[in-house]
């Protein structure tokens, strides 16, 4: 999920702004995936394909962590800060919304016992218990050590892309020529690819169950294509072909709005990573092309600053309004649980109204969250960093 340039030793300070406003993008279809009650948009196939946009996530980690970290590895040493500034960016939010959720679960448990009813399962009794709080604590819970994602269910690719940094991190200390690094890329992405296709799931949707490899084969595409993003940028006279690329570039990011628009679940899904490679790579040589200029407005850089909040923060919120609508307003679910059995059914306008509400919601806590947790943690890190 996160890709932020940060290490004492930065090779260049290129900055990628456009891809972050596309990171923010991601996030709030994400966010869209979550609602669990009908709004206008709640069928729409875009929203409902929108657990793919994880998948760019990892390309586009693969792509800014290469950028920023290539020439820093120099040995174990090395390998252990890098590790340090991935930790703290990741797992003080993580842990906030861990204990989040358990008191969340403190909540239903109080209902429960209020009411004298803990229906098909209990607080504490399903997939959020002291195991899977043990897991969450250590950052391992989508490793495989269960069937089912537990408390804040995005974290579930948080765990899986540290250890995927953990990997990266082994790799480029293992191997120092660019030659060599590009082999083991290619290694180790095609093994993600190759363990997904065995485990015969027919689509890319794995999460605590084979998570990693999808997250592996996203990632280390975006490491490759970084190496293809320098490539072309080192050529001579490539930006005479700018406007060129910038249609491309608009067109691709069209075309992957069509293909989430008409797809459904299956192996079609595989094609969102090298989709969004493309994009990623596009992307990052026009900056300034049409498109690259409608990603720099100031809301969309906002929204890819605060993308890891959005994104770790939005299933407590709308757990808030869900319980809202259930109890207060009185929704009840609906005949279509293809989606979800749970999902509620409410008028068209309190969907709507509550949609709205939700998302500021989220929108507003994502920024105090960034500037309280965040931030302050990020910072901190490199400084103890630099003062070792």
């Amino acid at each position: 999920m996160d890709g932020e340039l940060e290490t004492k030793r930065e090779f260049t300070n290129e900055y990628f702004g456009n891809l972050e406003s596309l990171r923010g993008i991601a996030a709030i279809v994400v966010a869209f995936v979550h609602i669990a009650w009908v709004f206008p948009l709640y069928h729409a196939p875009f929203v409902r394909n929108g657990y793919l946009m994880v998948d760019f996530f990892f390309v586009l980690s693969g792509f800014v962590i290469y950028h920023s970290y290539r020439n820093y590895f120099e040995g174990a040493r090395s390998l252990k800060s890098f590790m340090w500034l991935r930790f703290w960016r990741l797992y003080p939010l993580h842990f906030f919304f861990l204990v989040t959720f358990l008191g969340i679960e403190g909540l239903e448990w109080l209902r429960e016992w209020w009411i004298q009813d803990v229906g098909d399962a209990g607080a504490f009794q399903a997939q959020n218990n002291l195991s899977s709080f043990i897991t969450n604590v250590f950052l391992v819970h989508s490793l495989g050590f269960h069937d089912r994602l537990t408390y804040n269910a995005p974290s579930w690719s948080i765990s899986t892309e540290f250890y995927a940094y953990l990997l990266f991190g082994v790799l480029m200390c293992l191997f120092s020529s660019p030659m060599a690094r590009r082999i083991a890329a290619i290694v180790t992405m095609a093994t993600g690819f190759c363990v997904l296709f065995y485990v015969g799931k027919r689509h890319i949707d794995v999460t605590v169950d084979y998570g990693f490899f999808r997250c592996v084969a996203g990632f280390f595409a975006g490491v490759l294509t970084y190496d293809v993003y320098r490539y072309v940028r080192d050529k001579r006279d490539w930006n005479l072909h700018s406007d060129l690329i910038g249609i491309i570039q608009a067109a691709a990011l069209v075309a992957v709005a069509v293909f989430l628009g008409i797809k459904s679940k299956g192996y079609s899904d595989f094609a969102i990573i090298p989709f969004v490679s493309i994009i990623v790579l596009l992307t990052a040589l026009v900056p300034n092309s049409p498109s690259g200029k409608v990603l720099a407005l100031r809301p969309l850089r906002w929204a890819g600053k605060v993308s890891y909040s959005i994104y770790m923060i939005h299933p407590a919120v709308f757990w808030m309004f869900y319980q809202t609508l259930k109890f207060v307003f009185k929704a009840q679910p609906g005949v279509d649980s293809r989606f979800n059995p749970d999902l509620l059914y409410p008028s068209t306008t309190l969907g709507t109204v509550f949609f709205v509400i939700a998302l500021a919601s989220v929108f507003i806590l994502s920024e105090l969250t960034y500037r309280w947790i965040e931030n302050p943690f990020r910072v901190w890190s490199k400084k103890r960093l630099l003062s070792n």
